[in-house]
């Protein structure tokens, strides 16, 4: 029930004047109140609009409304009382959310998307990366987090390239191009999307230039392709100091496949890594390359992971895209470790990786997660 209280008591001023219907409910620990809970109660506060965005102020105690373009609004917002290890969980929406948080101690935990599998082969995208570490917020703050989605994944050639989008937050696409000769059934599938949290608003291709802003990221896998072959095709895993390189089976050693991105560059297409559209870059996997080599005529191939920075793209659909990039190098944050399926390990502080061969459809910590990606706040206290 929306109540009708477009008042200056909860908005506190900040509601331009051509609103003239804003109505809104008060969720107070998974209930409806008529009343705002008092500021005293240590509350984390989201504020869920159908239309625009809106960010609740901890300082004014009182609801900000932007990027509104419509007099009638709902919106949602939701008190959360913080005790001692209570956890919010972000599952994937497509969107970035954002939660108001009062002073305190905090574990952020990321898990980044999983590449496009498809269900009835043996090709599997690669497993999305795992982040942890700890945050102190000051003052009051606001945490900005955006849940990677996972890759797409088809077999379907039609007239024009057909292309298979890679998930939210940074997944290269997979694509079939219309000049392909071939008349086999072809498996291409996009990148798993990145998950991060920062201290500003925006997908994470957006922020190269405020990296001071993020606090830590978990990398997308790179997308599966094959069907043709008795071996399995998998993306290269994300996260990590460094994505890991997709597999092909097919090709002696690294042909066609993408590479890993890492701390400082993009992954790319092993056989032609100067084609631009198969290049990873900051928060962004690359896509499937057109081969140059033959006129498109066999363009077909798969998506890297987003990340940190952004795995390869692939040029043939038996080769698998590379993994995205993880990061916990903000200073501000402690106690923080990565963890990737299968991959590169490293014990500097600001890159500690460890692998792992588990995995899990749940978000579980020390693990990559199937599927979408996912995020947890946990309030470990003052």
């Amino acid at each position: 029930m929306y109540e009708e209280k477009a008042s200056f008591d909860v908005l506190k001023g900040t509601v331009p004047e051509f609103y003239s219907d804003v109505t809104f409910a008060l969720i107070v620990d998974g209930e409806e109140q008529k009343d705002i809970p008092n500021q005293e109660d240590n509350y984390a506060v989201e504020v869920k609009c159908d239309k625009g965005k809106g960010i609740w102020k901890q300082e004014l105690w009182g609801l900000e409304l932007t990027e509104i373009k419509e007099k009638k609004v709902r919106c949602n917002i939701e008190f959360t009382t913080l005790k001692q290890n209570k956890t919010i969980d972000f599952d994937y929406t497509g969107k970035e959310e954002a939660i108001s948080l009062p002073k305190g101690n905090y574990k952020l935990e990321v898990w980044g998307a999983q590449g496009g599998t498809d269900n009835n082969t043996k090709e599997i995208g690669g497993l999305g990366g795992y982040s942890v570490g700890t945050y102190n917020i000051e003052e009051n703050g606001i945490l900005y987090i955006n849940v990677g989605g996972q890759g797409e994944s088809g077999s379907e050639k039609g007239q024009e390239d057909k292309i298979y989008k890679g998930g939210y937050n940074g997944g290269g696409n997979g694509i079939i191009a219309s000049t392909n000769v071939r008349t086999d059934k072809m498996l291409v599938s996009g990148g798993g999307g990145a998950t991060h949290i920062a201290l500003v608003t925006g997908l994470l291709s957006t922020l190269e230039s405020k990296q001071e802003y993020i606090l830590i990221v978990a990398g997308g896998g790179g997308g599966n392709g094959g069907i043709a072959h008795n071996n399995p095709v998998s993306g290269g895993s994300g996260g990590g100091t460094m994505g890991s390189k997709g597999i092909n089976p097919v090709n002696t050693g690294t042909e066609y496949m993408g590479t890993g991105g890492t701390q400082d560059n993009g992954g790319s297409d092993y056989t032609f890594p100067s084609v631009e559209e198969g290049q990873g870059k900051f928060g962004q996997g690359g896509s499937a390359v057109k081969d140059p080599a033959n006129d498109g005529k066999y363009s077909d191939g798969n998506g890297g992971g987003g990340g940190f920075y952004g795995g390869g793209g692939s040029s043939r659909f038996h080769a698998g895209a590379g993994g995205g990039s993880g990061y916990i190098g903000n200073e501000r944050l402690t106690n923080k470790e990565m963890w990737c399926y299968n991959c590169e390990i490293s014990e500097e502080t600001n890159l500690k990786t460890s692998t792992t061969t588990e995995t899990s459809a749940e978000a579980k910590s020390n693990t990559p997660k199937q599927g979408h990606g996912y995020a947890k706040i946990t309030y470990l206290g003052q």
